[in-house]
C-alpha cells in the first residue's frame, strides 16, 4: 500500500531490547481536522511528549515513525516499547475504516498477526472515541487473507425521481476521485434552486450524493451533498374553477344548499358569493 514517509519530532531509538508484539488505536482527538495538520504538528510544532508510528486519514497514510523505533503514543514506556500506535482520523468514517484495517493487515504480513488494542484500554482516556478494535479486526482479518479487495469508486445508488430545493449556495459536486481531497466543484448554484434528483448514492468516503437526470444518464459521480437538499413535498394540483354562469346552474340545481349554507359553501370553495347570486338572479328572472 502507499505510504507516505515523514519524521516526528519526539521518539526514541530502537526498541529498548524488546519485540514488538501488539497494535494500539488511537483518534485524533480534534474534529474536523486535515491529516496535514495532524502530520505538522507531530513533525514540527507538537511541544507534548507525544508521537505515533502511523497517521490514517483523508485517504492517506503517513508513517512519522519507524516500526524499529519507539513512539510516545501508549502512555506506558513497556507499551511504548512492544507496540506499533496508529493515530486515526477522529470521525472515522468508512473510508477510514477500511484504510487503517489495510494498514493492520500490511503490518501483519511483517510482524505476525499482532493483537489489536485501543488506547483506553492501557490507560484511563477517552482516546480512541468512536474506534473499535473489533471493527479494525474483521475488516483487516479479509484484507490479510485476500478475501477482500481494495474498495472501488463503485457507488451504492438510491432511486429518488422527486423535487428538491437547495438551502444554501452549493456546487454540483465531482465525487469520482474516491476521497474528501479529490472532491470538485463542477458548477455553483444558489440558495432556494429547484432540482429533480434522479437518484442518491453514497460516495466512497461515506456522504450521500443526490444526482441529477443528466448526471444519471451519462453516469457521472457528480452530485449534490445531501445536507444542502430539502425535500419539495408533492402538493396535489388545485382543481380549476367553475366559471361564474356554471356555478350559478349548479346553485339552481340544488348543489350548493340555501341560505347561510350555500353562502359558506361558496365562500370557502373560493367563489364570490354576490357574484353567484347576481347571476342565479339574472337566470332566473
Amino acid at each position: 500500500m502507499k505510504i507516505e514517509r515523514y519524521q516526528a519530532q519526539n521518539y526514541s531509538s530502537g526498541r529498548d531490547g524488546r519485540e514488538v508484539d501488539r497494535i494500539v488505536i488511537h483518534h485524533w482527538g480534534t474534529k474536523n481536522a486535515h491529516i496535514n495538520a495532524i502530520i505538522g504538528w507531530f513533525c514540527k510544532w507538537n511541544s507534548r511528549s507525544t508521537s505515533a508510528h502511523y497517521v490514517v486519514g483523508n485517504g492517506r497514510v503517513a508513517q512519522i515513525v519507524s516500526e524499529s523505533d519507539t513512539a510516545w503514543h501508549a502512555g506506558d514506556w513497556n507499551w511504548n516499547c512492544r507496540s506499533i500506535g496508529i493515530e486515526c482520523k477522529t470521525e472515522k468514517s468508512n473510508e477510514d475504516l477500511h484504510l487503517v484495517a489495510k494498514l493492520v493487515a500490511d503490518i501483519w504480513k511483517r510482524h505476525g498477526k499482532l493483537p489489536i488494542y485501543e488506547h483506553r484500554d492501557i490507560v484511563s482516556t477517552a482516546c480512541c472515541g468512536k474506534w473499535r478494535k473489533s471493527e479494525v479486526k474483521k475488516l483487516a482479518e479479509q484484507y490479510y487473507s485476500g478475501k477482500k479487495k481494495a474498495t472501488s469508486n463503485k457507488p451504492t445508488i438510491y432511486a429518488s425521481g422527486k423535487k428538491y430545493r437547495l438551502k444554501r449556495d452549493t456546487s454540483l459536486w465531482d465525487v469520482a476521485g474516491g476521497t474528501w481531497d479529490s472532491v470538485k466543484s463542477v458548477k455553483k448554484f444558489k440558495k432556494g434552486d429547484v432540482l429533480e434528483i434522479a437518484d442518491f448514492f453514497i460516495s466512497k468516503f461515506g456522504a450521500k450524493y443526490g444526482r441529477t437526470p443528466y448526471s444519471q444518464g451519462k453516469n457521472l459521480l457528480t452530485g449534490f451533498n445531501v445536507v444542502d437538499l430539502e425535500l419539495i413535498e408533492d402538493v396535489k394540483p388545485k382543481p380549476t374553477k367553475k366559471s361564474v354562469n356554471v356555478i350559478a346552474h349548479e346553485v339552481i340545481q340544488g348543489k350548493w344548499g340555501n341560505g347561510s349554507t350555500r353562502k359558506e359553501k361558496l365562500t370557502n370553495a373560493g367563489y364570490n358569493y354576490s357574484e353567484v347570486q347576481d347571476r342565479v338572479n339574472e337566470l332566473l328572472s
